[in-house]
């Protein structure tokens, strides 16, 4: 492997493992694995075209329908959350890619294009090197982006805590207390009932004198100040990662136009997601596509935003059943 050189420069490097660790902690909640599956699937839910010299290529776009590069633009995506992918291209056969892969990120070092030998060593192989720069694409926004979910990890953390108090609470009042009054003194028979109250569960009977009496003592409280504060909590998340809740978390009627507002602000975040996407793919990996013979000079990558002929069907044909005449002339021009 290259030695990176041991300098005063090199002691400043950060070593992330302990922050991938905490993320994996965090995403072993559904909602949030949920979240960041909504915003990457926007992503690979796009049509997409290859242009050669500016005119789209169907055959080369054929060959980017391929398996591999809907996991290159998934592993891509995962940049915005993590802060960076070093995305492997792992075997190239016959003017094809085989496969590509994501390179663990905790041994990786975006700041000085270096993966490490083991999360904690000194030394290893620089991505720019000659051996390895046609194979290892980079995605980032920035070196020292440390991604989405930093945003989200402060407060999913309480959220894991609180959800720890819920549970101790589940299970105090879950079931209601059980408490037996008895002046019973033999202590023989008092272990007898402290059994049978053990025992009991979801078995709501017992055997006891006719003098004895049994009570169930239910909290105060229905837990309510823990559904709020989940409540608020998974708001939060998605404010975070998908700039606002209201398409996780419905309110019923009478909001179309905070709905809107909502709508709009997702979309903004899914426009620019997409386009660093776009651009990723045209200053780093279709360069060394082109080295490899998987594409020619003057290829470049672009998201197909025009709508499918059978989507504007649907639209005009939404219109006419409100009653709005659709002329001749902007039907053609519609359809064309």
């Amino acid at each position: 492997p290259t030695l990176f050189p041991y300098t005063t420069l090199f002691r400043s490097l950060r070593n992330r493992w302990l922050l991938f660790q905490i993320f994996a902690n965090l995403l072993v909640d559904g909602y949030l694995q949920g979240l960041i599956q909504q915003r990457i699937n926007v992503i690979l839910q796009n049509n997409f075209k290859i242009m050669v010299n500016g005119v789209e290529n169907k055959k080369m776009t054929k060959k980017f329908q391929g398996l591999w590069f809907s996991k290159f633009l998934k592993l891509a995506s995962e940049a915005i959350i993590y802060g960076f992918s070093f995305i492997q291209i792992k075997e190239v056969i016959n003017g094809e890619v085989v496969d590509v892969e994501i390179v663990p990120r905790q041994y990786c070092c975006p700041e000085f294009d270096l993966i490490r030998d083991s999360y904690t060593s000194m030394t290893g192989a620089l991505i720019t090197d000659d051996r390895f720069k046609n194979w290892i694409v980079p995605c980032w926004r920035d070196r020292s982006d440390f991604g989405e979910l930093t945003k989200v990890a402060d407060i999913q953390i309480k959220k894991m805590a609180f959800l720890v108090s819920y549970s101790e609470y589940q299970e105090k009042f879950g079931t209601p207390f059980r408490v037996v009054m008895t002046d019973i003194t033999n202590e023989d028979t008092k272990k007898q009932i402290a059994q049978m109250l053990a025992k009991m569960g979801s078995n709501a009977w017992s055997i006891i004198d006719k003098d004895d009496k049994i009570e169930f003592v239910m909290p105060s409280g229905d837990g309510t100040i823990f559904n709020s504060f989940l409540k608020y909590v998974d708001e939060q998340l998605a404010i975070a990662l998908l700039g606002q809740s209201l398409t996780t978390s419905p309110r019923g009627s009478g909001n179309r136009s905070l709905g809107q507002v909502h709508k709009k602000v997702a979309e903004s975040i899914q426009k620019e997601d997409a386009e660093w996407v776009e651009k990723w793919v045209n200053n780093e990996l279709i360069p060394r596509l082109i080295n490899h013979g998987v594409c020619v000079e003057g290829t470049t990558f672009e998201w197909d935003t025009e709508v499918p002929v059978e989507k504007k069907l649907e639209m005009i044909v939404a219109l006419a059943e409100v009653g709005y005449r659709v002329e001749n002339a902007e039907l053609e021009r519609l359809l064309s």
